[in-house]
């Protein structure tokens, strides 16, 4: 039977993904189930996405409860739980604006985009990325733009103009990069070194590489990365840290940055977030 469901699952979706050979049914904590009543010890957590585990009840309790008064309203309008998130979020991170979005994807375009307003506002000609060789940042085209990977380029060129790749932990690098251009560049990195969490950055390249700089949720930790520096990034990015299996990511900003996001500047369709 799951042999047959597999098949039929390959023949309704489009081949970006190849997943295991097994059919999940269930979860409870940090193990997941398939149909046969096998049990998995999970280590992805969904790419890092259920950070509570399966079947926490509290979590449950409360998605049921706001999926019984609103379940999608669009940011046309105010309601009763925007205001909780971010303030919240504002408390844990220290940063000053909270931008709700659906993907990690979506949150780097808007942070991409937040530099380039920012070099256009201020005519400043500093419009350029800094991004590092072997990062990920995901799979629209400014993301893919920012990646550090030629495999994950390569098919998809020409990409967005302006990037040039620096190295992790390698503040010459960076410095000859700056120093080539003629003007500092708003810089992307991310705390652990692509998809495989291998080649974390050192404290000392955050600190002395500048402070334009995108980092993301820490995921072993209920923290920021950028806490344990001294410069503090203008924008910050975060996904699959904080979603648990409801799609949100957030860009959060400082209040300067935020100025110039305008209406209109950037927007999320489907984030009416609840």
């Amino acid at each position: 039977m799951d042999k047959a469901y597999m098949e039929s699952v390959q023949n309704a979706l489009v081949h970006t993904y190849n997943p295991a050979p097994i059919v999940l049914d269930h979860g409870e904590g940090a193990y997941l189930y398939d149909t046969e009543g096998k049990a998995y010890l999970d280590f992805a957590a969904g790419y890092a996405v259920n950070s509570l585990g399966y079947g926490n009840e509290e979590w449950n309790q409360a998605l049921k409860s706001q999926i019984d008064h609103l379940a999608h309203t669009s940011n046309l309008y105010y309601h009763t739980r925007t205001k909780e998130a971010a303030e919240a979020l504002k408390r844990v991170s220290g940063m000053d604006r909270i931008f709700f979005c659906n993907s990690g994807g979506e949150a780097i375009e808007g942070a991409l985009k937040a530099s380039r307003k920012y070099a256009y506002t201020k005519k400043s000609g500093r419009y350029e990325w800094i991004a590092m060789e072997e990062s990920f940042h995901g799979r629209g085209f400014g993301a893919v733009s920012v990646t550090g990977h030629k495999a994950y380029q390569e098919p998809f060129e020409p990409l967005v103009p302006g990037v040039r790749f620096a190295k992790y932990n390698d503040l010459e690098s960076v410095n000859k990069k700056n120093f080539w251009l003629g003007y500092i560049t708003p810089q992307m990195y991310q705390e652990i070194c692509d998809k495989g969490a291998v080649g974390a950055l050192f404290a000392r390249f955050f600190d002395e590489a500048g402070n334009e700089i995108d980092c993301t949720w820490n995921h072993c930790c209920v923290s920021f990365s950028f806490k344990h520096i001294i410069n503090v990034p203008n924008v910050v990015c975060i996904a699959s840290g904080i979603q648990k299996a409801k799609a949100v990511s957030i860009a959060i900003q400082k209040k300067y940055i935020n100025t110039l996001i305008t209406d209109g500047t950037t927007a999320s369709a489907i984030m009416g977030l609840i």
